[in-house]
């Protein structure tokens, strides 16, 4: 009367599409930032590495259009939403002492990702 022991769940195939094109458009930001790096550095060689696994776990087959733009676009608004915390993080830290304006009275810059911030201090 309970579950039949011959049957084992298996995962969504529309699920684990759906993730792999997510991974590859994570992937198309790696190429990206790739080219920042100069070439045959640790972090260029730590980079390749990252993106060899994620080809190998999400192929170039894995990707749906649609999918990708989704994916980015939400990737550009989680960064400007980290942006904004961090200004406001940052003003209330200076004190106003710089007049007002940013550290050299420019436009603020983007968020650092928390993981390139621990690796610069």
């Amino acid at each position: 009367m309970g579950a039949s022991p011959g049957g084992v769940p298996s995962a969504n195939s529309g699920a684990m599409a759906n993730a792999k094109s997510q991974i590859r458009g994570i992937y198309n930001v790696f190429v990206e930032a790739l080219k920042s790096f100069p070439m045959g550095s640790d972090d260029h060689k730590a980079l390749l590495n990252i993106m060899n696994s994620i080809n190998k776990l999400a192929p170039p087959t894995a990707e749906v259009p649609g999918q990708q733009a989704t994916t980015m676009a939400g990737l550009a608004q989680q960064a400007q939403q980290s942006a904004a915390l961090a200004s406001l993080g940052g003003a209330s830290s200076a004190g106003g002492s710089a007049g007002g304006g940013g550290a050299m009275g420019g436009p603020p810059t983007p968020a650092m990702p928390p993981s390139l911030a621990q690796a610069a201090a």
